[in-house]
């Protein structure tokens, strides 16, 4: 189980984080603090393929569980009530999104090494290889990049992205270049770029990653938001009281949308890192091809829950406003979460 020092230190580490922008890998080991920073391989290979042999996703899912209750899970208290349940339910939001099974493996452990909001390390990242040989290796690198995404950075970029509100959702054109441009970049709006999402919270490093990768983080902290939310009937009914998460189920759209969005603009160039397409070679969609349902599906889910919300211009935007204008990083991400 995870000691009270490691604990301790991981806590601190991310009030200084919070507060200073301190990076938070000195409250690690120093082998730790090498394997923590992100390298060309954290990235999924862009196949649908998991590297977890012929293993279904009920018996990755078991062995990984059995892996968590021998780390300690079960002496480790959630939000929701029990930690085991919070993890089965983000794993069947996955599901019922129509994820791949990797993808919902990795939603089932999402916080085994951690996370920025979540300083209980149930395995240490000198573990990776063992943790890959259980669960596959695109499910490991989704959950090591989960755990070392700093979750208030991100969370900051999709609520200024005011491309993703309701009335620019459908506002792309295409350019001369035949790249797609947007009606508010020009407009006084505020642009923020696709690509750099990510930052490692204990290198403090910023990195764009692939497309594919993007995509399902996007999805999963999605997921792992709703999994903590009230039923959106009952949040539609008791949107106009104080207190209430309407405006969580609207960052979770935002999420949704701004993986819609990627999953659109993605080109060749991008998978090959920024260098030119070679000659002759066709421009593909890799995460369309391996996911051909996945646009569909997101698109389905947005309006699904705008619906079950309520959800109009007029009531997102205020929404979207609250948390524009909420400058204390700890009430932000409160509110996001619906924990205020």
């Amino acid at each position: 189980p995870p000691g009270v020092r490691s604990v301790f230190l991981g806590a601190v580490s991310r009030v200084l984080w919070y507060v200073f922008g301190v990076p938070c890998a000195w409250s690690l080991t120093l082998r730790e603090r090498e394997l923590v920073r992100w390298r060309s391989g954290d990235s999924l290979p862009g196949v649908d393929a998991d590297g977890a042999g012929d293993d279904s996703l009920d018996a990755r899912v078991a062995s990984l569980r059995r892996a968590l209750v021998d780390a300690g899970a079960s002496k480790v208290a959630h939000v929701t009530g029990s930690f085991h349940d919070h993890l089965g339910a983000v794993r069947g939001i996955l599901e019922k999104w129509a994820c791949p099974e990797w993808v919902q493996v990795a939603g089932y452990g999402h916080t085994v090494y951690g996370s920025e909001l979540f300083p209980v390390q149930l395995a240490c990242f000198t573990k990776r290889r063992e943790l890959q040989s259980t669960v596959g290796t695109n499910a490991e690198t989704l959950m090591f990049l989960y755990a070392t995404t700093s979750q208030r950075k991100l969370y900051r970029t999709v609520t200024r992205d005011t491309r993703l509100d309701t009335h620019n959702t459908h506002t792309s054109t295409s350019n001369s270049n035949g790249k797609e441009s947007d009606a508010n970049e020009d407009d006084g709006g505020e642009y923020v770029s696709q690509n750099d999402d990510f930052t490692n919270f204990y290198t403090g490093a910023l990195r764009t990653l692939p497309t594919e990768t993007r995509v399902w983080l996007l999805i999963m902290h999605a997921a792992d938001i709703m999994s903590t939310l009230k039923d959106p009937e009952a949040v539609k009914r008791e949107r106009h009281k104080k207190k209430n998460q309407f405006i969580s189920y609207v960052f979770v759209i935002r999420l949704l949308r701004r993986a819609l969005r990627a999953v659109r603009e993605e080109e060749t160039a991008e998978i090959t890192h920024g260098l030119p397409v070679p000659v002759g070679q066709k421009k593909k969609r890799w995460t369309r091809e391996n996911h051909p349902s996945l646009e569909r599906s997101l698109l389905w889910t947005i309006g699904d829950l705008a619906t079950q919300i309520g959800m109009d211009v007029a009531n997102e935007q205020r929404a979207v406003t609250v948390l524009q204008n909420t400058r204390n990083e700890l009430l932000f991400v409160a509110r996001c979460l619906g924990v205020l």
